[in-house]
């Protein structure tokens, strides 16, 4: 529609033209009735005769009529194919771009004004699905939310289908193709999936980020290089084009730009109040930035004391100002993995910040306790530890806390010498007190207490009338008498858990609770530190009061935690020092030839576990994948030929080690459903619920099924996590009762049956080692020792005719003879990497799994100087 000045729309009169939107032309215009300027918006007259676009325009007036908020435009009226909206006076984000990018503090003001638009309209159902730097319009009031053309009402289902509309240069362009604008386009909105509150929070973080840089987020020359890069890129951090970034800032846009929505923030509620808290607080959360308000009021001293102060008085002023600044923050990571060690986990800090204990397998492969001060290249393992499977640094710095197989808790000095043994009886232990109070919890249990003189005494009772079963993790605050511990329930019908986090005092029966919380805790400088979803969160607490004070804010993300267990890698020095560790890079399922060349490959996110499970077809593969937000581990199916993937266990529990019987039909899983790692079966197509096969105070996992489906060889550990294991079999008739296979005081695990069903070959380190040993089935009969230079994980070619195991990297062979006997070892390909698990194929190949050896053990991340 043309229309040129004094034109009439009913009441309006056309004053001049303003601009193109995404779907119309925008005017101002004169409200003759009230005697106000207004903007009207009118469909283009080559596009009204189409009924799709009409609509699509009518569509925009009711998205926006139901939308009430000072930073959305308002709308005043409709009429036939046009809108009259509030007049605006400023200029768009895309203006101001052209001058550069924006300061930080007025992205974050901006940012969360536009945040709060989207909030409102989420919250009445509405999608906006075309935000970008155009669609903003900067006011002397505020930021305002402009051209809801392409919005959907999700309540109604009103909006364009799935199909895409590139709306930067046209007012509309193509029809049936994907409705927005590409460069700030989610993933999913690409693909032509529904999109949801979390396409806009995409698009929302892609304006955040080119507010602060100037630059997109996602750029390219075409269309196609678009959609790659927004598909399979990272766009460059923040802080690398503007140092000055607060880290905290970049944190809420990396988390907006998730590929997976599930990853994004998950309302704009979430992103308003985090980029407030920026502005509010002045915190950077993360590197040591000059504070937003602190910054500013350290200009004005600096400008008054150049006006006003001679030299020494300026002098001194500055002096002043150089005391009171923010302490500097400084982040470094240290490998957990060299020639000497591998497989680091459990990190611990010492009280003062200075020492890294860590837990990790030596030459000897043996898991033992290193000590490493921060100052130093290279960690020192820690005599007499081989056998501790937890372990903590005492409260004065001074020892170790090491925890051994039957309750037995010992202490070493972090200078080495004799184990000195403190109690046995008690599990769980989880912190001293500098007079030598020691706590423990455990999930079935109250909250115990080691007195100096080796007495033990329950201080906390269970409220049966909660439903609780335990009280775990107990954790001593600076006073020594205060304490904070997790509540235990279970829901045994569900197999769900709940922990909430208490507060109490020694000798006191009153306990304070606090709030739910999935991961153990510290405290440190008021603060308490807890993992919620992967990421290390700090929030204010009161610690006399047992209360928090403040919101929680982010310290570092993707941190090793198992929700299911309340584990998770950090820990903080009572001088804010904190270390953490991530989680392992996914393992590498391939396949391989005989020379193992790969001939294919894949590496799905979150994959990890000590083994993985073949169909007989060889066609799909039973995997254990972690999701590290929720911090559990699943199984899943995956199709090896192409792209699929399905969800096999679906109980909120941990569930790993997945073994196939061998006419694939049945999977046998480790699950802690029930508070330790027992066996359960279940039919592949989720049929009929998983059955518990194996239960027992130990932790089981299953090894591999009989050629005859009769039998389900298992590893048995005698006490949780790392002590002595045997191997066990149990008849899989309804009925059947474990028996023992081997046990003895050595190691034996990872047993495998031949194809013939007549021999077990397993691991053992009854000669120092891990070596690798063959044993008739059922028995008796002699073991006979194959590996000669050590060796893990044996599997059987499909004929029977060779017998392979994993040394590394490295897998050997040996040929095997119906007597038992084999041939002397020899190298069948050097993998590069190191094999976590494998299975031979026919025609010499095999499906391997495998990981870097540093990216199995990810390396400690240390935080000196944090503060929120």
């Amino acid at each position: 529609m043309l229309l040129s000045p004094g034109a009439r729309l009913g009441p309006y009169e056309i004053i001049a033209p303003v601009g193109a939107g995404g779907m119309g032309e925008v005017f101002k215009a004169r409200d003759t009735r009230l005697e106000r300027s207004v903007a009207i918006k009118v469909l283009p007259a080559e596009l009204a005769q189409n009924a799709q676009l009409k609509l699509r325009f009518e569509r925009e007036a009711k998205a926006i009529s139901q939308l009430s908020h000072p930073n959305i435009c308002t709308l005043y009226d409709v009429g036939d194919g046009y809108l009259v909206m509030e007049l605006l006076e400023g200029e768009t984000v895309a203006d101001r771009l052209t001058k550069g990018p924006l300061p930080i503090d007025q992205v974050l003001k901006i940012g969360a004004q536009i945040a709060n638009a989207l909030d409102s309209a989420h919250k009445a159902g509405i999608v906006h699905r075309d935000l970008k730097p155009s669609n903003v319009m900067l006011t002397k009031s505020g930021a305002k939310l402009l051209d809801f053309g392409l919005a959907k009402d999700q309540a109604s289902g009103l909006g364009p289908q799935p199909s895409v509309v590139d709306t930067e240069h046209k007012p509309l362009t193509e029809e049936g193709t994907v409705v927005g604008t590409y460069q700030y386009m989610a993933p999913e909105q690409l693909a032509g999936e529904r999109a949801d509150a979390r396409t806009d929070i995409f698009a929302l973080g892609a304006v955040l980020y080119e507010m602060a840089t100037g630059r997109r987020a996602f750029d390219g020359k075409t269309k196609t290089s678009i959609i790659t890069s927004i598909v399979s890129r990272e766009p460059s951090p923040i802080s690398a084009i503007r140092p000055m970034t607060p880290p905290a800032f970049e944190h809420v846009v990396r988390k907006c730009l998730s590929k997976d929505p599930d990853e994004r923030w998950q309302s704009a509620h979430d992103i308003a109040t985090q980029l407030q808290w920026i502005v509010d607080s002045g915190s950077s959360a993360g590197l040591a930035v000059p504070v937003l308000r602190t910054r500013r009021f350290r200009e004005r001293l600096l400008w008054i004391a150049a006006l006003v102060a001679v030299a020494a008085a300026a002098l001194a002023v500055a002096t002043k100002l150089h005391l009171g600044e923010t302490p500097r923050q400084y982040r470094f990571t240290i490998p957990m993995a060299d020639a000497a060690y591998r497989g680091g986990s459990a990190v611990q800090m010492s009280p003062d910040g200075q020492t890294l204990y860590f837990r990790a397998i030596a030459d000897n492969r043996h898991f033992q306790v290193f000590r490493r001060r921060l100052d130093e290249l290279t960690a020192t393992p820690m005599a007499g530890t081989e056998s501790a499977y937890a372990f903590m640094p005492s409260a004065d710095g001074k020892s170790l806390l090491l925890s051994f197989s039957g309750g037995v808790t010992k202490r070493i000095s972090v200078n080495g010498g004799p184990l000195d043994s403190v109690v046995e009886g008690p599990a769980g232990i989880s912190s001293d007190s500098p007079d030598g109070t020691i706590l423990f919890g455990a999930d079935a249990e109250p909250v115990r207490r080691l007195l100096p003189d080796r007495t033990i005494e329950t201080i906390t009772t269970l409220d049966k009338a909660l439903g609780e079963t335990g009280h775990t993790l107990p954790y001593f605050l600076p006073d020594g008498k205060s304490f904070l511990f997790l509540a235990v329930t279970r829901d045994a019908q569900r197999g769900t858990i709940h922990r909430v986090l208490c507060g109490t005092r020694i000798g006191s029966k009153d306990i304070t609770r606090v709030g739910e919380i999935t991961s153990r805790v510290e405290y440190a400088l008021g603060d308490l530190f807890f993992v919620r979803g992967g990421t290390l969160m700090a929030q204010p607490f009161n610690a006399g009061k047992f209360k928090f004070t403040g919101e929680a804010v982010p310290v570092a993300e993707d941190v090793q935690f198992n929700s299911r267990l309340t584990l998770a890698s950090f820990s903080v020095a009572s001088n804010g020092t904190i270390v953490y560790q991530p989680n392992a890079a996914p393992q590498r399922l391939s396949m391989t030839d005989a020379t193992g060349r790969s001939l294919s490959s894949m590496s799905p996110s979150g994959m990890g576990g000590p083994r993985f499970a073949l169909f007989p077809d060889r066609s799909r593969a039973v995997l254990a994948i972690a999701d590290h937000r929720a911090g559990l581990v699943s199984l899943w199916v995956y199709g090896l030929n192409r792209e699929s993937a399905t969800r096999l266990t679906f109980s909120p529990a941990n569930e790993n080690n997945p073994v196939i019987s061998r006419d694939g039909s049945r999977v046998f899983f480790s699950s802690d459903a029930q508070g330790t790692w027992d066996i359960y079966e279940a039919p592949v197509d989720g049929s009929v619920p998983a059955r518990l096969v194996v239960a027992a105070p130990v932790v089981q996992t299953p090894n591999d099924v009989s050629p005859d489906g009769k039998f389900l060889l298992y590893t048995s550990n005698e006490t949780a996590p790392s002590t002595r294991q045997d191997l066990y079999v149990v008849p899989l008739s309804e009925g059947g009762k474990p028996r023992p296979f081997l046990s003895t005081p050595a190691i034996e695990n990872e047993g495998t049956f031949s194809p013939d069903g007549k021999w077990v070959a397993y691991n053992s380190v009854d000669t120092g080692t891990f070596q690798v040993f063959v044993r008739p089935f059922p028995g008796p009969g002699p073991a006979r020792q194959v590996s000669t230079k050590g060796g893990r994980g044996p599997r059987f070619s499909p004929d029977g005719r060779r017998l392979y195991y994993a040394d590394d990297a490295r897998l050997m062979v040996a040929e095997f003879h119906a007597d038992g006997s084999t041939s002397e070892p020899a190298l069948a390909f050097d993998n590069r990497d190191e094999i976590i698990s494998f299975q031979p194929l026919a025609g010499d190949r095999f499906m391997v799994l495998s990981q870097n050896g540093v990216d199995a053990s990810p390396p400690a991340r240390v935080i000196v100087g944090w503060h929120p």
